[in-house]
């Protein structure tokens, strides 16, 4: 290898890891701005997802550079926020340990890590980086949580493993694609295909107004659990057949957007009283 080709690779490592610290960053105020306080958990906290995708982008002997990389944004962002310090350290330590838990899942099992075009590969993505990597990393997080801020062990470990299942089911196939075949997907397509997909995704992004803040009063759907998901499913497995898995990852990114901003219903303001858990499980659906 030249030293003009190493002197490049090192550059692109290190832009690399410049832009998981700001995604980490960015990602947790967003994460912090759809919080049910006082529990310490988010509905959806994308720094996870962030981590998780750098690692799976990059060969494991870089690992190291992009954990220590979202250090100083994960401190900035939540010692901004006013927990203790040795939490803060914990809960870094608890991301890094879903993040390679994933990678490492996903590398074991499945023959093409940063593609998600075949049943296998989408069933070993979701094994691993959906089920496994929160529910394993979220008993340390919960621990650490129930211990400093003095929250319910077992709330905190099922509104974690709720919220950071759905972030890596939805953000971290997004972040891949768009890394790798973002110059190649969407394909140079005709008119009547841009057609096709502007007019998806206007519907979709309707689709989601409607059912997440209609109202009863006003006649329309109250976004009762289960009726989103029949709502927006057409619309899903249009983008999955017609578009690929960047189309259906694309649509399940755009719902859960509207979801996660969305005003909250009378179902949800009577979930939160009722429980923080319960609640992110009705957005969840």
């Amino acid at each position: 290898m030249t030293r003009e080709a190493a002197g490049f690779r090192e550059l692109r490592t290190a832009a690399a890891a410049l832009g998981v610290c700001v995604g980490y960053y960015v990602g947790a105020h967003f994460g912090f701005l759809l919080r049910f306080p006082p529990m310490t958990p988010s509905v959806m906290w994308p720094p996870n997802a962030i981590l998780t995708t750098a690692l799976l982008l990059a060969p494991p002997r870089h690992w190291w550079i992009y954990l220590f990389a979202a250090l100083p944004a994960h401190l900035a962002a939540e010692l901004g926020a006013g927990w203790p310090t040795s939490l803060v350290l914990i809960l870094f330590a608890t991301n890094c340990s879903e993040a390679l838990f994933a990678a490492c899942g996903v590398r074991w099992l499945s023959d093409a890590p940063r593609r998600f075009d075949t049943l296998r590969r989408v069933v070993v993505f979701i094994i691993a980086a959906v089920i496994v990597a929160p529910f394993l990393s979220s008993f340390l997080d919960a621990a650490a949580v129930a211990a400093v801020q003095r929250e319910p062990y077992w709330s905190v470990w099922q509104t974690r493993l709720f919220s950071n299942a759905l972030t890596e089911l939805t953000v971290v196939p997004a972040l891949v694609i768009a890394a790798t075949r973002g110059s190649a997907w969407p394909r140079p397509m005709s008119l009547a295909r841009t057609v096709e997909a502007a007019c998806l995704g206007a519907l979709l992004l309707i689709a989601g107004i409607a059912v997440f803040t209609g109202s009863a009063e006003s006649g329309t759907l109250s976004g009762q659990m289960g009726t989103p998901f029949a709502i927006v499913l057409p619309f899903m497995l249009w983008a999955a057949v017609r578009f690929g898995p960047g189309g259906a990852n694309s649509a399940l990114l755009r719902r859960r957007c509207c979801r996660s901003g969305a005003p909250p219903t009378d179902g949800d303001r009577s979930a939160r009283c009722r429980s923080p858990k319960a609640s992110c499980r009705s957005r969840f659906f």
